[in-house]
């Protein structure tokens, strides 16, 4: 009797281990930040020769990076170097119909959407140089700072 109980306790501890080792699991988690890719590039505009009273129409080229994968949209301000205001005068067509919007004064700010696929958007431009604007090479920056879209269509 006492080899049949030593038997049952030998065979009872070996299917225990054998439950233990066999069915054991256990879960990973996994997390990755998809991170925000925004990548623009814009291109210099020389207006050229311009007569005071007239104006000039050049476009500016917002190119989209290859990697971006949110939706864009671009703020756009002008500054001037010191330069008698002159680049207040700019005015952009920001709709595409060739209908020139009001010039950005001081601060103003103007956004664009911009399509989110890689190439570039045109933006035309028009400077408008006032009657005795006087003469001489003037410069100003327009700065284009993209964010993830913030004008709904």
């Amino acid at each position: 009797m006492k080899k049949i109980l030593s038997f049952f306790v030998v065979v009872g501890l070996l299917m225990s281990i054998v439950g233990v080792i066999g069915d054991e699991t256990e879960n990973q988690s996994v997390n990755a930040d998809i991170v925000k890719v925004i990548d623009i590039s814009v291109n210099n505009i020389d207006y050229e020769d311009v007569i005071p009273g007239e104006y000039s129409d050049k476009d500016s080229i917002v190119t989209v990076g290859e990697n971006n994968n949110v939706g864009l949209t671009v703020s756009i301000q002008v500054t001037d170097a010191g330069t008698g205001n002159l680049f207040e005068n700019i005015i952009f067509d920001l709709d595409g119909l060739n209908e020139f919007d009001e010039p950005i004064i001081g601060i103003t700010t103007l956004y664009k959407d911009i399509a989110d696929d890689s190439g570039a958007n045109t933006i035309p431009t028009r400077l408008q140089v006032p009657v005795g604007f006087a003469p001489g090479l003037v410069s100003g920056t327009v700065s284009y700072t993209a964010m993830e879209d913030i004008i709904t269509p």
